[in-house]
């Protein structure tokens, strides 16, 4: 099966939906999650689903089916790899899977789809002299989906971070993120003033809460876990090793997976401290599923197979049996 991921054969459209299905059923042996309505417009969707179980959990496969392929879509538009594959979308199924990400419908989901939309505007910024509507719409697009999260406007340093490893310095392009981001809160903000509701955008956690989200975990979490994190160090030493034998472009493509990726932490640590909620570790699985694909592209086939299998395996202990 890992054979034909690697490579753009149409049998993979066969299998994708079979390993979405074996995962999606197995969200329904696990209760709907009772959430903390972080932020407002985060409420209007989350409230409005949660009421209805069976079209949360619809809904919630869905959105899911449509970040895999876009995901996928992104990874090979953007020539991170030299070869056409779907292993993107092989490792957010696992991931997503692992997580009850197909057991119902979060409205990060939403997020993270506006997150992938300004990944794929930042990555044509590269060998163009005007840049600033690709800026503009990639800063707009996170602010949209900081509207579900606030910190999540943080993933704006991204695309700092690319400007500053592929352009030299103009003021112009400085500023232009900030005020497409600043956008959608200029809009969110006259909407509060305008309906006389009450902003939220100043939310702490209490230590248990955090403490909860951190430690309170069962031993199939905590397998899945061991695995992710070490195939996760491996891919992170190949991606690292490719840089030095790609040519310039595909070279910048994969240190914004870095810089992605680091920026994702940040945003995962600060979630604990500003408006915790148990989607979380979903700020960090867009970066690592691009970033993970490195170590089945990279790795000796024993090696790739043995890791891939016994994280699907682990992942599918979560998914079905959570003690």
């Amino acid at each position: 099966m890992l054979n034909l991921f690697l490579s753009n054969r149409s049998t993979t459209v066969i299998i994708i939906p079979i390993v979405l299905l074996v995962f999606w059923f197995g969200s329904f042996f696990q209760a709907l999650p009772v959430n903390a309505n972080p932020t407002f417009v985060y409420a209007l969707f989350y409230d409005v689903l949660a009421a209805y179980p069976v079209y949360n959990r619809i809904f919630g496969f869905v959105a899911a089916v449509f970040l895999i392929f876009f995901i996928n879509r992104i990874f090979n538009t953007n020539d991170f790899y030299s070869q056409e594959n779907a292993v993107p979308s092989i490792v957010l199924i696992i991931m997503l899977g692992a997580w009850s990400g197909f057991h119902f419908f979060s409205p990060i989901y939403i997020s993270m789809v506006f997150l992938l939309m300004a990944i794929n505007r930042v990555l044509r910024i590269y060998h163009q002299k005007a840049v600033l509507r690709e800026l503009f719409d990639a800063s707009f697009f996170i602010g949209i989906a900081a509207l579900f999260h606030y910190p999540l406007a943080l993933f704006v340093l991204s695309i700092y971070g690319f400007l500053f490893i592929s352009r030299s310095f103009s003021f112009r392009e400085a500023m232009l993120p900030l005020l497409g981001l600043s956008l959608p809160f200029y809009f969110l903000g006259v909407a509060f003033f305008y309906f006389d509701i009450q902003p939220d955008f100043f939310k702490y956690s209490n230590p248990e809460t955090i403490k909860s989200l951190l430690f309170e975990g069962g031993l199939t979490q905590r397998f899945y876990l061991v695995i992710t994190v070490i195939l996760l160090s491996v891919s992170l030493f190949y991606l690292f090793r490719l840089f030095e034998r790609s040519k310039v472009q595909v070279q910048l493509s994969r240190k914004f997976l870095l810089i992605f990726f680091i920026n994702g932490v940040l945003v995962y640590w600060v979630c604990l401290v500003y408006y915790p909620i148990i989607e979380s570790a979903l700020f960090l699985v867009l970066p690592m599923a691009l970033i993970i694909p490195f170590f089945i592209f990279e790795s000796k086939p024993l090696i790739q197979n043995l890791g891939f299998y016994f994280w699907l395996i682990s992942a599918l202990l979560f998914d079905y049996l959570l003690i």
